[in-house]
């Protein structure tokens, strides 16, 4: 990046002390994530009613990649939002190794572990902590409000099979939609400096230009497409026909946010699952769509948990790449 005048708090780097008390602390919160996955994937077996539903396990195959990439270009667009704070470029290898154990803590109650790690990650990224968390509201942000466009848009084109559930009606969702429509042009065209000083506060802002820019909107609306895929190949995997599966997709963009919403809800566990399953349950059955909420939320952690995989193992790499290339 070309650019002279940091938009954001430069980055500085945290001291030895502050490193080993992070390192200390992310460890921690690693194994509070993992117990709090084990736990979500232990109730989600519970509810599996395998016998009274049959699995077709190629869309569930297909799932897991889809969303192992949504998360790829959700990372991106984080890395995209940081460079632009920071001025810099900044390594993506790094970021999304932070980033997908990020994703892994929003099992944690209360969400909070999520920028805690994002932040205790702050050193491998070399940027400051207040910098990190300043991009995580920002972030979220973007990442409800591109989905909620989704959401909308999907939903006004298959209003049909929905249209019996309470607060959802055309006039509803075209509010909603040009609302978020209206929140977008004032993010991405309206100078920071020209909104509250208690909101400037409040995000450490510095510089000039908007909050986002279109890189980072664009691949959160990639992202997003994964999830809307997810909402086809779901009720596919459970038997139901590709028109329907196509007609009910938009349960899959609103479920995610309302459960990330619900904060006391670990991963939104229980809330998108019910979400689903009430919505999808008179098209295609009570049993099948219970089955198709719970194939989505284990597809959805199995790929978070490959994306952390992934990232480690891409980071480690390169490290002793750079390790073996100084030794020369």
């Amino acid at each position: 990046m070309h650019n002279t005048r940091p938009c954001y708090s430069a980055a500085v780097p945290i001291s030895t002390p502050n490193n080993k008390l992070l390192r200390g602390f992310r460890s921690v919160l690693a194994v509070v994530v993992f117990v709090g996955v084990a736990v979500a994937l232990w109730r989600l077996v519970g509810r599996w009613d395998g016998r009274s539903v049959q699995i077709h396990w190629l869309p569930v195959v297909v799932s897991i990649g889809v969303l192992t990439l949504a998360n790829y270009f959700q990372a991106l667009a984080w890395k995209y939002l940081l460079e632009q704070m920071a001025g810099k470029v900044v390594p993506f290898r790094q970021v999304f190794s932070v980033f997908m154990a990020g994703q892994l803590a929003r099992y944690t109650p209360g969400k909070v572990a999520l920028p805690m790690v994002r932040i205790a990650g702050a050193p491998k990224l070399g940027l400051s902590a207040r910098l990190i968390a300043a991009s995580v509201g920002i972030e979220v942000g973007t990442w409800l409000g591109v989905g909620a466009l989704v959401g909308f848009g999907t939903l006004l084109i298959n209003l049909g099979p929905f249209e019996n559930i309470p607060g959802i009606s055309r006039t509803l969702l075209l509010a909603g939609l040009g609302a978020t429509l209206l929140g977008f042009a004032v993010a991405l065209g309206v100078d920071r400096n020209r909104f509250p000083v208690w909101l400037q506060k409040l995000l450490r802002t510095e510089g000039q230009g908007p909050f986002v820019s279109w890189r980072v909107v664009a691949m959160q609306l990639i992202s997003w497409v994964g999830w809307w895929l997810l909402g086809i190949l779901a009720p596919l995997s459970v038997g139901a026909p590709l028109a329907d599966a196509v007609q009910m997709s938009p349960v899959f963009i609103v479920a995610p946010i309302l459960g990330f919403l619900a904060i006391v809800a670990p991963g939104g566990l229980g809330v998108r699952e019910t979400v689903i399953s009430y919505a999808l349950a008179p098209h295609i059955g009570a049993s099948a769509a219970l089955a198709a909420a719970v194939l989505a939320r284990a597809t959805a952690i199995l790929s978070e948990i490959i994306g952390w995989v992934l990232g480690i193992v891409w980071e480690r790499r390169q490290l002793r790449w750079e390790g073996a290339t100084r030794s020369r």
